[in-house]
């Protein structure tokens, strides 16, 4: 969390553990220590995150991972930590094993790169993207009808 000291950070998490809300790896916690929702949380948060935007909605400044994975498997294994996919929030298959994944727009780069990272460390192709703009079809065709009048 960029502009957050890290004490201010790492005490909330401490409070977080204490309140039984996360679940740390290891039994030191310290720098790098990596945490995980306890499950029943972690349902309510993909709860939370799925109500904010409807499965395939694209909206301006999103961004998107396009992902070509030669076996489902490797891209299940990849995204089975609820963090690493806790910043997609819905996908579409494009065919066979071809997706593209709709990223929250406020996850952070941080966020999204531990994902792109998974997901190439299981074998998995991506290609990083965001949505420039988003044209309802009379935009869309108005859009088109100006780049032709221009091209005369």
């Amino acid at each position: 969390m960029l502009g957050v000291p890290s004490a201010t950070i790492f005490r909330q998490l401490h409070n977080m553990v204490e309140e039984g809300l996360v679940e740390a790896e290891g039994k030191e916690i310290g720098p790098g220590t990596h945490f995980h929702f306890v499950s029943n949380y972690r349902e309510d948060l993909e709860r939370a995150l799925a109500d904010r935007q409807p499965p395939g909605v694209l909206q301006a400044q999103q961004p998107v991972l396009f992902v070509e994975s030669t076996g489902l498997l490797d891209l299940a294994r990849a995204l089975a930590p609820g963090d690493v996919a806790a910043t997609v929030v819905w996908a579409a298959q494009l065919h066979d094993d071809t997706f593209v994944l709709g990223l929250d727009r406020k996850s952070g780069a941080i966020a999204r790169g531990r994902l792109r990272t998974a997901l190439e460390a299981a074998g998995v192709a991506c290609r990083a993207g965001s949505v420039s703009e988003v044209y309802p079809a009379k935009a869309w065709n108005d859009f088109l009808a100006a780049v032709r009048a221009a091209a005369l």
